[in-house]
């Protein structure tokens, strides 16, 4: 399956970035042409990390113009073909036989999404309906305002779980359904593909329902006024307000 990762702004042409996929270190770049890559996070000679990662410190994206291992300066392409291997002058290497591991990437809604299988379907395919139901809200091209990471001792499909349903919204969320009073009715009969109503003079998820941001220009009249939710399986979140989206990124520590 496609998992999302990182924001897709992180890569852009000439960048690097390396993200945890699976408990696994993948260098994800963009090459001069704009066009995503992934690979293992392992250089094809001793298994050296090509970029090292410290535990808990990812690298910061940055530009890249290749890849070159630090244990034998073994130097990859942005599309992991194996440039330079130092002192195989003399050794029968045929270079096209070592490039890096390859993972499939691809970017929508703003974020890289990753899967090892290289056959699989497009993301857009694999993610259907969510991308056409989203389309009018302009998500490759949102900015992050903000970002709030929370530890959370649960298997992380009760996560999903929750965000798919509202039955606990009336007594764990008041506020929230004072916003949006269907919320607070058992969760029951809402209509999600259509957007469910704000209160009388709210349009958006704030406090006062208002803000002085103006709503997406495409947005059809409903989307203007409605609140919209859709969980991306596995492991994104959205919520979709008229002038700004929220997205939960899971990201499981453990097989449970």
């Amino acid at each position: 399956d496609d998992v999302g990762l990182a924001a897709s702004g992180d890569v852009c042409a000439n960048r690097r970035t390396v993200v945890e996929f699976l408990g696994e270190s993948i260098i994800v770049t963009a090459d001069a042409a704009g066009s995503l890559h992934a690979f293992a996070n392992v250089c094809r000679h001793r298994g050296s990390q090509v970029v090292p990662v410290e535990p808990g410190r990812p690298p910061e994206p940055c530009d890249a113009k290749s890849l070159r291992c630090p244990y034998h300066s073994w130097t990859y392409a942005l599309d992991g073909r194996l440039l330079h291997a130092p002192h195989t002058e003399d050794v029968d290497l045929d270079t096209s036989a070592f490039g890096l591991e390859r993972l499939r990437a691809e970017a929508w809604g703003g974020f890289l999404w990753l899967t090892e299988d290289l056959e699989a379907p497009s993301v857009v395919d694999a993610l259907s309906p969510v991308p056409d139901r989203v389309r009018r809200y302009p998500l490759d091209t949102l900015v992050v305002g903000k970002r709030l990471n929370y530890s959370v001792a649960a298997n992380w499909k009760v996560l999903a779980e929750n965000y798919n349903e509202c039955y606990h919204c009336g007594p764990v969320h008041p506020e929230l359904s004072r916003l949006v009073p269907a919320f607070a009715g058992g969760g029951a009969d809402l209509a999600w593909d259509d957007g469910i109503p704000h209160r009388e003079g709210a349009w958006t998820f704030t406090l006062s329902g208002t803000t002085d941001r103006a709503p997406f220009p495409d947005l059809d009249d409903a989307e203007r006024v409605r609140h919209k939710g859709e969980l991306v399986y596995p492991n994104l979140l959205l919520s979709l307000s008229a002038e700004h989206v929220a997205a939960f990124v899971l990201r499981p520590t453990a097989v449970t």
